[in-house]
């Protein structure tokens, strides 16, 4: 997408492509594991470690509304509420205005997790109960799934070993902080070059 792309036209390929079934296909696919998706949080629900689950699988359960089945409608939204809500400022509010459709004489809506007949109340309950920071952070910020993913597949590319390779670091660590000292030693003529302080020799240090 280019530069000058706006938010409010990149919010609106972002819920076609994951909430508009009658135009994407990942959208049907995403409606097609919803049924699965909404079948194992509610599994997990009943672990107590998982109690934020259980949470929102308690508010989502409570829904009466012929329009809306987490069935098929959940997940797709889930994955929408993520991505729309990036900013920790902006999770203040449980349905802010959007385009969901490239026709212009539809307009905005606001939109929100769950079906469109839920009150004021309901929607902040809904947003509140399933809105984690951290799950955010994870997808697309600081902790990044797709920084986690290279812990694993470069080093297998390098022939390290797959984790963090604690030697590796340990070596990098131990090269700046001794030639560091070094340069001052030298500078200072306390130690002659190729001498430290311990053993007389610096360790293969250039």
């Amino acid at each position: 997408m280019s530069a000058g792309l706006s938010n409010l036209n990149l919010t609106l390929y972002k819920y076609v492509i994951l909430c508009d079934d009658e135009s994407s296909v990942l959208a049907r696919v995403l409606q097609h594991y919803s049924k699965a998706f909404w079948e194992k949080l509610s599994e997990e629900a009943k672990e107590k470690k998982h109690y934020h689950i259980k949470r929102f699988v308690d508010v989502v359960s409570k829904v009466d509304d012929p329009d809306w089945k987490a069935d098929k409608d959940l997940l797709p939204q889930l994955l929408f509420h993520l991505l729309f809500y990036e900013k920790p400022e902006e999770a203040r509010e449980p349905a802010r205005p959007i385009i969901t459709s490239f026709d212009p004489e539809k307009g905005s809506e606001n939109w929100h997790l769950g079906p469109k007949s839920l009150k004021d109340v309901q929607i902040k309950e809904w947003h509140n109960s399933w809105y984690q920071p951290f799950r955010h952070d994870i997808i697309g910020n600081t902790l990044s799934a797709d920084l986690i993913d290279y812990l694993t597949r470069d080093p297998q590319r390098l022939g390290t070993q797959r984790r963090v390779d604690l030697h590796l670091l340990s070596f990098n660590w131990h090269y700046s902080e001794v030639k560091a000292a070094r340069n001052r030693d030298l500078n200072s003529g306390a130690f002659p070059r190729g001498t430290n302080r311990s053993d007389g020799r610096w360790r293969g240090i250039p």
